[in-house]
């Protein structure tokens, strides 16, 4: 019998809660299908289907009725604030509608979030977001040994922030991370900064961040830039997000009083790989003279 095969698309949240989607569904007994990585082609067709200035949450009812041909989709509501739309309750329903028992369905949420956990756990000690998403896809769980060195010696430490669609799609971010890497950078995204610091930070601003990725990203930009953990860092932003156009401003602020170097890097379909080359390796070759000059006399690069 060939099991019920469900679609997920390598976008938006899939990096950051697939291994929950895939633990759940897979312990249902269907087969998970991740779509292939962005390119240009699959870019040019979503513009003939989806307005980018429409809201997010509008997005499956526009897919519903623009994109022909679709099989049927599931599209679950989650708001934790109320508790018939909580996701426990949200999946539950999801799993009704594959035919799923109580039972069956309460002991693949129990193992979705254990995973969903190790997630973090993995991704707060250094493991890269896409290693762990590769090897999920491969091989079903997160490798037992390091992925990476984590021996760091004196190159330079990056903080990079960010919604995780903007920091772990190659083709939106011109391969940042592996640029990074190529410059003999650590990398520390904002998975790495712990909630607990993450709410310290925000509780001191005396006004609450609703969005829970701005709340993230505002809270690790604010850890960066008041601790030593990193040498610089930058925000990758996507042109026209409501959310980025509240927190860049705050981030940018706090950086300009700030010693630690700081670029914010705003991309969207019109963005060309030369102009976004060029700022980056600018901003390195400055943060680094910074890093290993003993004299700082020409201050704090900043943009």
């Amino acid at each position: 019998m060939i099991p019920l095969r469900i679609g997920i698309p390598r976008a938006l949240l899939y990096y950051r809660y697939f291994p929950l989607w895939n633990t759940f569904f897979g312990e249902l007994g269907t087969q998970v299908i991740v779509s292939r990585p962005s390119t240009r082609r699959v870019l040019e067709e979503g513009f003939k289907f989806a307005d980018d200035d429409d809201w997010l949450a509008g997005l499956p009812e526009m897919i519903k009725y623009s994109v022909p041909n679709l099989p049927p989709m599931l599209d679950p509501f989650v708001d934790e604030k109320h508790r018939s739309t909580r996701l426990s309750k949200s999946l539950s329903k999801v799993g009704r509608k594959l035919k799923s028992s109580f039972l069956e369905i309460r002991r693949a949420y129990d193992k979705a979030r254990e995973q969903q956990d190790q997630f973090h756990r993995c991704a707060r000690g250094g493991e890269s977001v896409l290693d762990l998403m590769q090897a999920l896809e491969k091989d079903g769980r997160f490798p037992n040994k390091p992925s990476a060195d984590k021996k760091e010696g004196k190159s330079m430490k990056i903080g990079v922030i960010g919604h995780p669609y903007s920091l772990y799609d190659r083709l939106f971010n011109f391969d940042l991370l592996k640029r990074l890497k190529e410059a003999k950078a650590s990398i520390y995204t904002q998975e790495r900064v712990p909630g607990h610091i993450i709410d310290y930070h925000i509780q001191n601003l005396k006004k609450d961040i609703y969005w829970t990725q701005g709340r993230e990203i505002l809270g690790a930009a604010l850890y960066f830039l008041e601790s030593k953990a990193v040498d610089c860092f930058m925000y990758i932003t996507c042109f026209s997000c409501g959310i980025d156009s509240m927190i860049e401003p705050l981030v940018a602020f706090r950086a300009k009083r700030s010693a630690l170097p700081y670029i914010a890097l705003m991309i969207d379909e019109h963005t060309g790989i030369g102009g976004f080359t060029t700022r980056l390796e600018a901003f390195l070759d400055a943060a680094r003279r910074r890093k290993f000059s003993s004299n700082d006399e020409h201050g704090t690069p900043w943009a």
